[in-house]
């Protein structure tokens, strides 16, 4: 085998070969000498020596050697794991430069070693700058002859050892050259466990995706080319060449010299690996190989892998982003001007109102007025609590106008979230409307102050004094807006953005085409920063921005609005934007500009808009809070190449992206790392948590702008060969869900506050197109005992908290896209060694089978199909009529999947808010028939033992 037929059986079996075949010509019975020892005899020497003490030596060795080591390698792939390992491989081969090889034979010298030490320690260096993992491990075939009475004796004796290297404490390449040189003596002379019984002794979990203990190899072939075997007229040579096209593990490293020039072959899993990616990866080693002979005192952090040419192309050539942007101005100053230059133009549809940019200039200068004689300045905060309506746009203009800035307020948040909101930012003045005042007049300061609430109405009569706007007092640097996201503590942060950094998002931003022929739709709360790219991307440029009605949003009246006003420029979360293509494409024809984002997105729903409009765009735009909603945008249109994802893309204008270590040093190219994004687009940090900002907003060593930062997004991310960037996942507990960004933390300090929950751990698997559900993980106090063990295994029913209350407790400071949609109850919470959570196995753990209600199967055919219908959307095994369907992991974008193939079975309008109120198989069927009737809509009877016929219906009728 390529990676353990070691040179020493290579040699003896070429020679035997040739012993035989000289046999056979000669005609010899016999023609092989008798060795000194033989196989079968070595092999029963073999087996009794290894027991007794000599085993239990060796097992101690290995067992302190491994102890807490992580033997799963994380290396960035190209493709998916398939579900069981694949075998296919293919082979790069390089040459190392001359000198680079004579300074690693000469620095393995000076360490008193070898070169194959040194090239381990460099080996194991890419691994760990790849991978991330600063304690690793790597298999190293070897020959396994290191007994006398073996050398001579034909046979596969090749064992593989298990080097472990730890470069936490970011060591000099030459400590940790001779770390490795250390690791490999002690190996050495415990090289006689075979690698089988290690496995077996560590009980390493097997993992049909890729090899236990390890999965890359190194090897250091002293004769790779060995001289040819001259046997008569025969001769016989090995060629190098030769390749069998398979691999064992994912990366199998081989260094060999011939004639003085040290060479590098690479076998690679093809399922796993691109070509360029292989050949990368070469190339890094090369030059890390280089500059380490060079400066062998380097830490090893500091080593660089990138070359010259690739250094400029990823930190200066990609970032070249920079555009003129009226970087100077406000938001309000802005609108002012394009008001003047479209005075008679429509800003604002919503529904049957239409607003000019005149009218919405003058309604916004008079409020602000008002602000201004209540005491708003520069920086004052005045909370925003309004309906998605024009009144709205009214308010965010005015409070901006009068200097102040907008805390957007969502009404159906609990009181003590949106107590603490207003409480952080000391904003004592609410904008709202009628309807809502009753929860301002309860809700206070917690020094007493009851908030003071301005009702925004558009049947208000202007007054002409006040329809020109305030004296400007605020300045690009000041605050626009402050908008708050789940934080990981338990307390929810408000981030904090410039008036620069919306200008920077909207303004001479070719990412989209901002023009102001372009009709955009206000979609998302204003409590989503999507809603600045909305809102202000059509205000600041003259377009027109329609307005979807205030309810909960359902898919025919989301297409109904798109095709009533026009809209040609859309923003979709990626699964309402999923659903859209699903369910109802054609009201999509219009778009021009499709977006979508807040989560992974699907390529073949990607690839379905771009077949059927090949004349629109679709852009994968991507960004936090922290960088002004967005930070990168990928364009594609039809005919673009598209594998297994979608990128996210480049950076937008003004704005800068790097791959990096949790060290902020740079990853090779096509390595996982956090994105840090830099630019105009940054936002100030964290409003009053200086800690919290120092932690994710820090310097940037490259921008020419004094003060200039950079914030790490926790995002895990490569850059291609291309320059895009391909999004990965999170290094932390944050997740996003139907576009709202959770710290999963903060469910979980939510949770632990309940006093029969004695600890929790929150998950969010995924489900089908890249959905995800919310499932909690409860050790109750009652389940440990006073002594610390179980009572009778499992937890019964009884000492389980109720699931309702659990709901009611969250529901309290939570709103309800944070609120888990299942709960299982566990004796307690699993650990890893290391006494971490064991997230894996919680995993495995079934939902709690206790029900808030007991389980009734369907009664009628109506029922059968509602249920069917419940199954196939939520992916659970079994639906009840009183099962309630967002307590089975349903959440809105699935109930208007759900109401809208209800509507076209049955050509009727089912009301979302309706189905929120009532959400079982019950409830829903019951609604279906009372439509059915008064509409005289065909429907499926409402019981199998209900026959009618027309007749029975006149009666009924009457």
């Amino acid at each position: 085998h390529h990676i353990g037929f070691d040179m020493w059986s290579r040699e003896h079996f070429i020679r035997e070969l040739g012993f035989l075949y000289r046999a056979m010509l000669d005609g010899c019975p016999s023609p092989l000498p008798e060795p000194t020892v033989q196989y079968a005899d070595f092999a029963c020497w073999q087996r009794d020596w290894m027991n007794g003490e000599h085993l239990d030596e060796l097992l101690d060795y290995w067992r302190q050697q491994l102890a807490g080591a992580e033997l799963t390698l994380r290396l960035p792939i190209d493709r998916q794991r398939t579900e069981a390992q694949g075998f296919r491989g293919r082979r790069k081969l390089i040459m190392l430069p001359t000198a680079a090889g004579s300074r690693a034979r000469r620095l393995g010298r000076e360490a008193g070693t070898s070169p194959y030490v040194v090239f381990l320690a460099a080996v194991t260096t890419l691994l760990s700058r790849y991978t991330h993992q600063e304690d690793l491990v790597i298999g190293s075939p070897i020959a396994n002859r290191h007994r006398q009475a073996v050398e001579g004796l034909v046979g596969f004796f090749v064992n593989t050892l298990v080097l472990r290297a730890t470069m936490g404490d970011n060591p000099t390449f030459r400590d940790h050259v001779e770390r490795q040189r250390d690791v490999f003596s002690g190996a050495f002379a415990h090289q006689d466990l075979p690698i089988e019984r290690l496995t077996q002794e560590l009980r390493s979990e097997r993992d049909w995706h890729h090899q236990p203990l390890f999965q890359a190899t190194f090897n250091y072939l002293e004769n790779y080319v060995p001289k040819p075997l001259e046997i008569g007229e025969l001769t016989l040579s090995i060629d190098r060449r030769v390749y069998n096209g398979g691999v064992v593990t994912d990366f199998s490293l081989a260094m060999f010299e011939v004639d003085g020039a040290f060479n590098m072959v690479l076998d690679y899993s093809s399922d796993l690996f691109d070509d360029t990616t292989a050949e990368r990866m070469l190339r890094h080693l090369g030059s890390l190989i280089t500059h380490a002979g060079a400066e062998p005192s380097c830490p090893l952090r500091s080593l660089p892998l990138l070359n010259p040419a690739q250094c400029q192309q990823a930190f200066l050539e990609w970032n070249d982003t920079r555009s003129s942007y009226p970087a100077a101005q406000t938001v309000d100053a802005l609108f002012t001007e394009v008001a003047t230059r479209h005075h008679g133009n429509v800003a604002v549809a919503c529904g049957d109102l239409e607003l000019t940019y005149g009218e919405l200039e003058h309604r916004a200068n008079q409020l602000a007025h008002d602000l201004r004689e209540l005491g708003v300045t520069r920086e004052t905060p005045v909370a925003i609590a309004i309906d998605r309506s024009a009144e709205m746009l009214v308010g965010l203009l005015a409070i901006l106008k009068a200097g102040g800035y907008y805390l957007p307020l969502d009404p159906a948040w609990p009181t003590q979230r949106l107590q603490l909101m207003l409480h952080d930012t000391g904003a004592g003045l609410v904008l709202t409307q009628p309807h809502l005042s009753e929860l301002f007049a309860t809700t206070d300061i917690e020094a007493g102050s009851p908030f003071e609430t301005i009702f925004v109405e558009l049947t208000e009569p202007l007054r002409r004094d006040r329809i020109a706007p305030p004296t400007p007092l605020a300045t690009s640097d000041n605050l626009a807006y402050v908008c708050y996201t789940s934080g990981s503590t338990g307390r929810p942060k408000g981030v904090g953005v410039d008036h620069r950094g919306v200008v920077r998002l909207v303004r001479e931003n070719p990412f989209i085409d901002f023009s102001s022929r372009h009709v955009f739709l206000m979609l998302v709360p204003l409590t989503f920063d999507v809603s600045t790219f909305e809102i202000w991307g059509a205000l600041l440029n003259g377009a027109r921005l329609a307005v979807h009605p205030a309810q909960k949003i359902a898919l025919d009246e989301l297409g109904a609005t798109i095709r009533r006003h026009r809209v040609t420029t859309l923003w979709l979360t990626s699964g309402l934007f999923h659903l859209m293509i699903d369910e109802r494409p054609e009201d999509l024809v219009g778009v021009e500009q499709l977006l979508a984002g807040g989560d992974i997105v699907s390529v073949p729903h990607v690839r379905a808009r771009l077949q059927a409009h090949p004349n629109g765009v679709f852009i994968d735009g991507y960004g936090p809070t922290e960088s002004t909603t967005f930070a990168t945008s990928q364009r594609l249109v039809a005919g673009d190449d598209l594998e297994s994802s979608v990128p996210i893309g480049r950076p937008i204008a003004n704005t800068t992206t790097f791959v990096t270590n949790r060290r902020l040093s740079p990853v090779p190219l096509g390595a996982e790392g956090e994105l840090t994004i830099g630019g105009a687009g940054v936002a100030r940090g964290y409003l009053g948590r200086p800690a919290l900002t120092a932690e994710r907003f820090v310097p940037d060593p490259l921008s020419g702008a004094r003060g200039s930062r950079l914030y790490r997004s926790g995002d895990l991310v490569r850059f291609a060969s291309n320059g895009r960037i391909e999004f990965f996942g999170r290094n932390d507990a944050q997740i996003k869900i139907r576009g709202f960004r959770i710290e999963l933390g903060e469910i979980e300090t939510t949770l632990g506050s309940h006093p029969r929950v004695r600890k929790a751990v929150v998950l969010a698997p995924e489900v089908d197109k890249g959905q995800r559900y919310l499932i909690a993980y409860i050790e109750p106090t009652d389940s440990i005992s006073s002594n610390g063990s179980l009572p009778n295994g499992n937890p019964t029913a009884s000492e389980e908290p109720d699931i309702g209350d659990l709901r009611q407790h969250l529901g309290q400071s939570l709103p309800g896209f944070m609120i888990p949609e299942h709960f299982a109850f566990v004796d307690s919470i699993p650990l890893t060694p290391n006494g971490k959570i064991d997230r894996q196995a919680l995993a495995a753990v079934t939902t709690s089978t206790a029900a808030e209600e007991l389980y009734v199967a369907p009664r009628n055919e109506l029922e059968h199909q509602l249920a069917e219908l419940f199954r196939e959307l939520l992916g659970v095994e079994r639906v009840g009529v009183n099962d309630h369907f967002f307590r089975l992991g349903g959440h809105s974008l699935l109930a208007t999947q759900l109401l809208s193939r209800l509507g076209a079975q049955f050509q009727i309008e089912l009301s979302l808010p309706g189905f929120f109120e009532a959400p079982t198989v019950t409830d829903l069927a019951h609604s279906i028939e009372v439509t059915c009737w008064a509409t005289e809509a065909p429907a499926l009877a409402s019981s199998e033992d209900v026959q009618t016929s027309s007749q029975d219906w006149e009666e009924i009728e009457i």
